[in-house]
C-alpha cells in the first residue's frame, strides 16, 4: 500500500509538472504568418513573426516577434570600428557609451519589460556618423514578444526613427497589427 501512495504521488507530481510548464510555454498557440512565403516586400524574416491564436487569449491575433524592428540613433552611440559588408556585429544595449545615460535608461527599461535582445548593425561597413545608414541597428529579442507595446514604448525613446517593419502580405483578420493602445 505504501508504495502504491509513493507511485500514485509522483505521478500526480509529473502530471501538475506538465500541466506547469503547459502553462507557462503558452507557444502552441503562436502560429507562423507566411512560413514558406519571403518573396513580399518587406518580409525577410518569416519565422520572426507569430500570430496568436489561441481563444480567450489577450489578445487573440495579436503579432508576436523577435525582429522586424528597425532603429537609427541620433549619435554614433557605438562608435564601432569599419568591418566588411559580410560581417554581423551585435552588440548590446550596455554597449551604448555611458555619455549617453538618457538613452541607456530607456533601454534598460526595454530590457526589464520586455527581456533579452541584440543590436545588429545594418551597415557594418559604414562608420561615417553623420550618415544615417551608419547608425541604424535591428533589434532582435531572444524569444518572442508581443509587439504592440513594444512598438509603442520604442516610439517614445530618444531615437532618431523607429520602423516596425510589418508583413506586407496578407495577413488573417484577426491579427492585431495597430500601435496604438
Amino acid at each position: 500500500m505504501k508504495a502504491f501512495r509513493i507511485i500514485l504521488l509522483v505521478g500526480l507530481a509529473v502530471m501538475a509538472a506538465n500541466g506547469v510548464v503547459w502553462a507557462q510555454g503558452g507557444d502552441s498557440c503562436l502560429i507562423n504568418l507566411h512560413p514558406d512565403d519571403t518573396s513580399a516586400i518587406g518580409w525577410k524574416n518569416p519565422d520572426s513573426m507569430l500570430y496568436d491564436t489561441c481563444i480567450g487569449s489577450v489578445p487573440l491575433g495579436g503579432l508576436y516577434a523577435r525582429g522586424g524592428f528597425v532603429i537609427t540613433y541620433k549619435y554614433d552611440v557605438f562608435h564601432i570600428p569599419a568591418t566588411s559588408i559580410d560581417t554581423t556585429i551585435e552588440v548590446l544595449w550596455q554597449d551604448i557609451d555611458t555619455i549617453y545615460t538618457t538613452i541607456r535608461k530607456q533601454f534598460d527599461t526595454l530590457y526589464q519589460r520586455y527581456g533579452a535582445f541584440v543590436l545588429r548593425k545594418m551597415n557594418p561597413e559604414n562608420t561615417d556618423s553623420s550618415s544615417y545608414e551608419a547608425r541604424t541597428y535591428n533589434l532582435i529579442f531572444t524569444h518572442y514578444t508581443y509587439a504592440k507595446p513594444v512598438v509603442t514604448y520604442m516610439d517614445s525613446v530618444d531615437i532618431i526613427g523607429f520602423i516596425f517593419r510589418k508583413p506586407q502580405r496578407q495577413v488573417p483578420s484577426k491579427v492585431d497589427l495597430t500601435t496604438d493602445e
